[in-house]
């Protein structure tokens, strides 16, 4: 019997169809003989309010895990986090990390501060390491987990950026715009540039890939826990590409090839992509664009 905390959103629906297209026997949920948590909900707004963000990402998460403590048959919980939540880490391990602040300070400062205040006080912890709310929210939320997981058999589930599937339920089968529409717009002959250093690795993974891998991780958890709860530490699981995948530039040429097959029918004109890795290029370029 699963719990899906976020069922409505990409994932969510991807692994509800897996569940049920895979195991045929799942029964009714009921929240007092639940056996696995899946909690995917967040606020997926890079640059929302910090306030609203806690309140989804932290304390929301905090109300979970205080449910799942009544939970009797719990086998496994598995919190979606991100891997860009420790983006401030050069190379991020497969465990929790330390923050500059505690999840119960930053949610007591929400409720209890005026919005200004609240955002003045904390802006100045989340720009050095963070570049949005969302990262730093999720990553204050691993630091929850770290500290209030009590005995609950948890495993954190951090995947890179989630596109399209390949196989499954349908190839190229995605429901949102989030990372396609970066060059979704760019096939269109809409934007032009892009802030990026094609060198770099892709950080993708098609969400089918990602939803077999969170299934597995919800196993792997409970056979830790039921084989050695006395000592079980939580467990981590960083779902990234494979070391020889494709870089930014390869993965857009792929893409242009592919539109030279199947062009969009309401692109302005022939597409055109380039990645600049320096900002100021960037951002003269696409005023230079404008301007013209």
């Amino acid at each position: 019997i699963f719990c899906l905390v976020g069922g409505i959103g990409f994932l969510g629906n991807m692994l509800i169809e897996k569940l049920l297209r895979s195991c045929p026997d799942i029964s009714m949920i009921y929240v007092m003989i639940v056996n696995i948590i899946f909690h995917i909900a967040t606020n997926m707004q890079f640059y929302e309010n910090l306030k609203i963000s806690t309140i989804v990402n932290i304390d929301a998460t905090a109300a979970i895990i205080k449910l799942a403590k009544h939970m009797r048959d719990l086998m496994s919980f598995i919190h979606v986090s991100t891997i860009y939540s420790n983006c401030h880490v050069k190379h991020i391990e497969e465990r929790l990390y330390s923050y500059p602040i505690n999840h119960k300070h930053l949610s007591t400062f929400a409720r209890n501060l005026p919005e200004n205040i609240f955002e003045e006080k904390i802006s100045n912890r989340i720009s050095s390491q963070w570049p949005n709310t969302y990262t730093f929210t999720k990553a204050i939320s691993e630091g929850l987990f770290k500290n209030e997981n009590g005995d609950l058999p948890i495993g954190i589930f951090r995947p890179a950026m989630v596109i399209s599937s390949v196989s499954e339920p349908l190839i190229g089968w995605i429901d949102n715009m989030y990372v396609p529409s970066i060059f979704a717009r760019s096939l269109l002959d809409v934007v032009k540039f892009h802030h990026c250093n094609g060198i770099y690795k892709a950080n993708i993974v098609p969400v089918d890939f990602t939803v077999n891998a969170l299934i597995a991780s919800a196993w792997d958890v409970y056979y830790q826990y039921k084989y050695d709860q006395i000592t079980y530490d939580m467990t981590v699981y960083n779902f990234v590409p494979q070391v020889d995948g494709p870089t930014w530039n390869e993965y857009i040429n792929a893409l242009l090839d592919i539109n030279k097959m199947y062009p969009l029918h309401n692109a302005l004109y022939l597409p055109l992509m380039t990645l600049f890795k320096h900002e100021i290029t960037y951002r003269f370029c696409v005023a230079t664009s404008i301007a013209s």
